[in-house]
């Protein structure tokens, strides 16, 4: 019989699972059987030959231990184990209850019947009619045909007086069985979801621009930290051409896998957007027509997308529900919220999405962000768009290049939220516009 450790028997069904596991154990208790009694018949054998008493009991133990052994790898056993293990048992018995021709007082494998078969695991059922048949069997031996009057009775009384001892511990065996069956399963689930989530998140982050680009000069670095395997939020940029880029930053509703698989397929209609050179508000009612036919109508997303002009400074910006831009200007030292209210995409069909354009100058630095930084929890509440506009206001004096003022603002975000955990993805992407003379020199 083919044996089943926990890692095989949690694939199958419980009853299976179940059943398989007692099979195994009684087919433990089968084999060891088949070689003692076997080895019990060989030493008997010799001795009923010198006693000159009649063999056939030990023979009989022999030639049944013999078919036993070597059919318990077969089909047969595989398939129809009780059945065959049962009948092996009550023929086993018929042959040791019989009066034994080299003990006076009669054979006293009567006596140790009832105690043999409690190592055995059997349905309550076959449990029920084994014990029976052997009890009925034996008391009807000890009546008719035994010598000594009573011995085998008595031994069928003990016998059926150990079914429920049995039924018991099988019921037991099977309750603890069960609960380790359960908890392997679980843990095997946790650990294949784990692993498939894994897979999902290193499947998400390769969706992400690798590092930060090389645009003429021009600096922006961008991060996305998840809340959990797989996020929501979503940033990506691209050449539009020599002196222009696009870049956005997204947020879909929630996080998790089904965030996730909304972000692949913007990702897909982006790219194919890649080269048909529209503005801003263009690309994200194109967008909304996409999320709103292919989603259900509890899915939104946020977006903030701006389109860089390193030549001359010029910001085109489109909002569709987002957190706003934020524009340091190195001027005055002074940070700017660029609002533009819009509803998210995926909330109505027919949505427009007004643009907006600004100048940046040369030290100037944009912020774009998702709602999960400015949302970060601590003790003493929300760290909250006026301590992100003050810590930008700081670092942008600072004279800072993109990456740093990313990984200021991100790191003191994470200061704020201490031993928290972090409830949802933080998406930051920073722009700046280098020293004095960059955007002179692009112009010319």
């Amino acid at each position: 019989m083919k044996q089943f450790d926990m890692d095989r028997l949690i694939l199958l069904p419980e009853k299976k699972a179940v059943r398989k596991f007692f099979d195994m154990h009684n087919y433990k208790w089968f084999r060891r059987m088949l070689f003692g009694f076997f080895t019990y018949g060989v030493v008997l054998l010799p001795i009923t030959i010198i006693e000159d008493t009649t063999p056939a009991a030990p023979a009989a133990v022999c030639l049944l231990c013999v078919i036993g052994i070597s059919i318990r790898r077969s089909r047969l056993v595989e398939n129809h184990f009780t059945t065959v293990c049962v009948s092996f048992l009550i023929l086993l018995f018929v042959i040791l209850a019989l009066p034994d021709e080299l003990m006076d007082e009669g054979n006293p494998w009567a006596l140790l019947l009832p105690f043999l078969v409690l190592v055995y695991r059997f349905h309550p059922l076959v449990t029920f009619l084994f014990y029976a048949s052997v009890c009925t069997g034996l008391i009807f031996q000890g009546i008719y045909l035994d010598e000594i009057p009573g011995r085998s009775a008595a031994s069928g009384v003990l016998f059926f007086m150990g079914m429920p001892l049995a039924l018991y511990a099988r019921r037991r065996k099977k309750a603890i069985f069960i609960e380790d069956w359960q908890l392997a399963r679980n843990n095997k689930d946790r650990l294949r979801m784990k692993k498939e989530l894994e897979q999902a998140r290193d499947i998400q982050l390769s969706f992400l621009p690798p590092g930060d680009p090389e645009l003429n000069g021009l600096q922006l670095s961008c991060l996305s930290e998840p809340a959990s395997e797989v996020g929501g939020d979503y940033y990506f940029y691209y050449r539009l051409s020599e002196s222009r880029t696009l870049l956005l930053v997204g947020d879909v509703s929630g996080h998790g896998v089904a965030s996730g698989l909304v972000l692949s397929g913007v990702r897909s209609c982006l790219y194919l957007m890649r080269d048909a050179h529209e503005n801003p508000g263009d690309m994200l009612r194109k967008l909304n027509l996409v999320l709103k036919e292919t989603t259900d109508s509890r899915t939104f997303m946020t977006m903030l997308l701006i389109i860089i002009d390193h030549r001359s400074g010029l910001i085109q910006l489109a909002n569709a529900g987002h957190p706003p831009l934020l524009h340091y200007r190195a001027a005055d030292g002074k940070v700017e919220e660029i609002r533009r209210p819009a509803l998210p995409l995926g909330a109505i069909r027919e949505a427009a999405f007004a643009e907006e354009t600004l100048y940046c100058a040369t030290g100037d630095v944009l912020v774009l962000y998702s709602d999960g930084l400015t949302e970060t929890m601590n003790e003493t509440g929300e760290y909250g768009a006026a301590r992100l506009r003050n810590e930008l206001s700081i670092y942008g004096a600072a004279n800072m290049n993109a990456g740093e003022i990313r990984n200021s603002l991100f790191n003191d975000v994470q200061t704020f939220a201490g031993d928290n955990e972090q409830d949802d993805d933080i998406t930051l992407a920073v722009v700046r516009f280098p020293a004095e003379g960059y955007l002179e020199k692009m112009r010319t």
